[in-house]
C-alpha cells in the first residue's frame, strides 16, 4: 500500500492564496486506497463536505502547534442499495426521466423526487442525481409500493437514485 500524501497548506494561506485548487490537484494524484494528510491553520469544515461527496472519510485532530491535521481516506465504492422486495434492477426498463438534483438541499430534492415519481406511469423509472445519500425518507416510497436503488456514482461525484413507480394492478410490466 502506498504511503499517505501529505500537503501543508499553511504557506499558501499565509501568502494569501486559496489552496483549494492545489488540494484538488493532489487528490487527483492519489493512488487507490492512498490517503491525503492535510495540514491547515484551521479545521477546513467546507472541505470536509466536498471530500465526503468525493467518497472520502475524514478524521480531524488539532495538533500541538495549534494547527489541524485532517486525514482523508478514500472509501471503497459503495455497493448498490436496493429497496426490500425489489425486482432485479437489471430487468427494470430504462429511465424515462433523468434529473440532476445535486444542487438542491435535501428537503427540496425530496420534494422534487416525490413530484417526479408521481409523474411516472406504472412501472416507469426515473434516475436522479443527488448531492447527499438518500436517507430514511426512502421508506415512504417503499410503503407506497415503489422500488428504488441507489449508490455513489464516481463518474459524477454524487448519489445516483433510481426509482421504479409502483405497478398498477391489472397493468403489465
Amino acid at each position: 500500500m502506498a504511503s499517505d500524501l501529505k500537503l501543508d497548506v499553511r504557506p499558501l494561506l499565509a501568502s494569501g492564496q486559496d489552496p483549494f485548487a492545489k488540494i484538488m490537484q493532489v487528490v487527483g494524484e492519489l493512488l487507490p486506497q492512498q490517503s491525503l494528510v492535510l495540514i491547515a491553520p484551521f479545521k477546513p469544515v467546507p472541505l470536509l463536505d466536498v471530500m465526503s461527496r468525493k467518497g472520502f472519510e475524514s478524521r480531524s485532530e488539532r495538533v500541538s502547534d495549534g494547527s489541524w491535521q485532517v486525514t482523508f481516506t478514500p472509501q471503497p465504492r459503495r455497493n448498490l442499495s436496493v429497496s426490500p422486495l425489489a425486482d432485479d434492477v437489471a430487468i427494470w426498463p430504462d429511465p424515462t426521466r433523468l434529473v440532476d438534483l445535486s444542487k438542491h438541499d435535501t428537503a427540496t430534492a425530496v420534494a422534487a423526487v416525490e413530484d417526479i415519481v408521481e409523474s411516472l406511469g406504472s412501472g416507469g423509472v426515473a434516475y436522479m442525481l443527488l448531492a447527499d445519500p438518500p436517507g430514511d425518507w426512502l421508506d415512504r416510497f417503499t410503503r407506497a409500493g415503489h422500488q428504488w436503488a441507489w449508490s455513489y456514482d464516481d463518474m459524477v461525484e454524487g448519489f445516483g437514485l433510481m426509482i421504479r413507480a409502483a405497478l398498477k394492478k391489472g397493468l403489465a410490466d
